[in-house]
């Protein structure tokens, strides 16, 4: 090579020293200073990083990262998981183990680094025109919804409905939106008794679970009735109860399901999702109003680990038990706590769909329970204001007092208190009545234990002593 090289250094300053060849060769000698320039000057403003990543490592096609970008760095490394870690690599939270040691990449196969990018969180503005400015990451995550929504709508309904080719169409004004075993279905039975609340089926989970394209908005918007439909939920003129009468959904995944946010952000796997479900209904639905039951996070999931497997038990699931919750917290915790090792509690309470703790087909949703991560991402973007949190333990004794300050919040007429008692009198809707033994103490301690700081954080937040379940 460094022959071949010295020849035509020869060569070329041959070619210099000829007369007929000078003009030619001072052209491109000059033409080859400014190429030299300007590749130095654009090597000066841009970090080129190299990119190797394995097959398994589903990360995109590499990109420059540019200086003046506002993005954070995160730090990944691409490693199989063992039988030892807390699952196959397709079922893992992470699918990667993460090193923080430098700030870099590292993947361990073959010793090359690489810097990741998380986008920063950005704001949705309105401009003067009423128009939405949606950050794209954000608009990524529904954008047929994003873009066929309205930002204004039917101004002589309260509820928002807007009109298109197709005709009238509605959506939720309010949602129940979690959480699970928390007598959300009680709750909704009792709000639906209200003549300003238009009937409708409760569990929709389209906004957490759907697809969010054109059709499925159609198909959505379906479920709820149409102008002429809420006219007749009511008593009064049609004019009238069309003004009045609100849709809701009732689905309790609402609140705590980003299941796919991985599919979206899947470089953000250290602090978890820049955005969640909550950032698109706020986009859709600004004005909406949050309702949100809660209970203590250990009976929570003891009483959803009872009621789903007394359900799947038809399907010859193993009966569960006391002892055999205790087994599956143990696992559980256990596979939490790797994961809290390489990764911040956010990310850990926002598992991929593929992904429980516990055993296959026995876990527990230790995460649903972690009720802090997702009140502060909901306050994010919602007025205190537009959230109410109501705790079971309290509504279980007093519905009379509470379902009067719920249609409040809801800003729908008063009902006499004859109306309330008689509606807080009903059965009580969907209640777990299949196990007659309690948890193992063992088995609570270590709960209340686990969720502890949670429960500080929401106390906190909410500024509420009762959300730390003290025990008497």
């Amino acid at each position: 090579m460094e022959y071949y090289l010295n020849r035509i250094w020869l060569s070329t300053l041959t070619d210099i020293m000829d007369p007929r060849c000078r003009a030619y060769t001072v052209t491109a000698v000059a033409l080859i200073v400014l190429l030299c320039t300007i590749i130095t000057s654009l090597l000066n403003q841009t970090d080129y990083v190299t990119y190797k990543f394995q097959s398994s490592f589903r990360m995109g096609p590499p990109r420059p990262l540019s200086k003046t970008a506002n993005y954070q760095s995160v730090i990944v490394a691409a490693e199989s998981s063992t039988s030892d870690d807390f699952g196959s690599s397709e079922e893992t939270i992470l699918d990667d183990v993460i090193d923080l040691s430098d700030g870099i990449v590292r993947n361990h196969t073959d010793h090359t680094d690489a810097v990741l990018t998380c986008p920063e969180r950005r704001p949705v503005v309105y401009n003067r025109n009423g128009r939405r400015n949606i950050p794209q990451e954000l608009q990524n995550m529904a954008p047929t919804v994003l873009d066929t929504v309205p930002v204004h709508f039917m101004e002589e309904l309260r509820n928002p409905c807007w009109k298109d080719k197709d005709g009238m169409k509605c959506l939720p004004a309010f949602f129940l939106a979690g959480l699970p075993k928390c007598g959300t279905t009680d709750l909704w039975d009792k709000i639906s008794s209200h003549p300003n609340i238009v009937k409708s089926n409760k569990e929709k989970n389209w906004w957490t679970r759907g697809h969010l394209t054109r059709s499925a908005l159609n198909s959505y918007c379906k479920k709820y009735p149409s102008s002429s439909t809420i006219s007749k939920h009511g008593k009064g003129s049609r004019q009238k109860m069309e003004k009045y009468m609100i849709l809701g959904d009732g689905s309790a995944s609402t609140f705590w399901d980003n299941n796919k946010w991985r599919n979206y952000f899947n470089d953000c796997k250290h602090e978890g999702p820049p955005y969640v479900m909550a950032d698109v209904i706020h986009a859709v639905l600004p004005d909406s109003k949050i309702l949100v039951m809660m209970r203590n996070p250990t009976d929570r999931l003891f009483s959803s680990y009872i009621y789903f497997g007394y359900k799947k038990a038809a399907n010859k699931h193993q009966i569960r038990t006391a002892e055999s919750f205790h087994i599956e917290v143990v696992k559980a915790i256990k596979e939490f706590t790797k994961c809290v090792e390489y990764a911040s509690l956010r990310t850990c309470a926002y598992p991929s769909k593929t992904r429980s703790f516990g055993s296959k087909g026995m876990s527990v949703r230790l995460f649903i329970g972690l009720y802090s991560v997702f009140v502060r991402d909901w306050l994010k973007v919602f007025a205190r204001d537009q959230l109410m949190v109501i705790r079971l333990e309290d509504w279980h004794d007093g519905c009379t007092e509470i379902l009067p300050k719920v249609f409040s919040f809801l800003e729908l007429d008063s009902l006499t208190q004859q109306e309330i008692s008689k509606t807080c009198s009903q059965t009580k809707s969907n209640p777990t009545k299949r196990y007659n033994g309690s948890m193992l103490n063992e088995t609570r301690k270590i709960l209340d234990e686990f969720y502890l700081s949670t429960k500080q954080e929401l106390a906190a937040i909410l500024d509420d002593d009762r959300f730390l379940w003290k025990r008497s």
